[in-house]
């Protein structure tokens, strides 16, 4: 901050905390599929929890699974190339028989 220039020092503070606060505020693509779950639940069978000793979702064990390297990344950060990468990367832990 420049208090010679003649800017308002107040202003420039209010602008850098208003970015810092929308900065922190940005959601992980782990706590969208947190959200996605707790709403879906009740009313689709997949977001539901497997059984009675599970604590998530098929849904979101598959999305955990596939995308575990972006979970803790805040979502506007992810690139397209990187969702597509992992999609396309993606090997299944064990084939399914029959």
């Amino acid at each position: 901050m420049d208090l010679t220039s003649g800017k308002g020092i107040n202003a420039e503070k209010r602008t850098r905390r208003i970015t810092e606060t929308e900065a922190s505020n940005i959601a992980t693509l782990g706590a969208h599929v947190l959200e996605y779950e707790t709403r879906f639940a009740p009313s689709k069978k997949i977001w539901q929890k497997r059984g009675p000793r599970s604590t998530a979702g098929a849904a979101r064990m598959v999305i955990e699974r596939v995308y575990s390297d972006q979970l803790g990344h805040p979502v506007t950060e992810i690139a397209e190339d990187d969702f597509a990468h992992a999609t396309s990367t993606y090997k299944r832990a064990c084939s399914r028989l029959g």
